[in-house]
């Protein structure tokens, strides 16, 4: 899909994303700017909150080094096997 859309940057350097624009980009809370020359490119940047959830199961009461540790070490047995 392509689209041309136009915005108004604020005096505070602040721009409201158009409509449309807001609608491809989907949820995303963040965005990627890319710059090459005079082109500037937006790009929706995943949500990454709760994405190593998976990996930390276990006793709630774990230490924030304990769950460190255990999720860092399934993360290396995933990329591993």
């Amino acid at each position: 899909m392509s689209i041309t859309a136009v915005a108004t940057v604020t005096s505070r350097g602040q721009v409201t994303l158009p409509r449309a624009v807001r609608e491809i980009l989907g949820n995303s809370k963040s965005i990627e700017f890319s710059v090459d020359g005079t082109v500037i490119t937006l790009q929706a940047v995943p949500d990454m909150s709760g994405s190593l959830a998976k990996y930390a199961k276990g006793k709630p009461e774990a230490s924030l080094s304990e769950i460190r540790n255990q999720v860092w070490s399934k993360v290396a047995h995933d990329k591993a096997s």
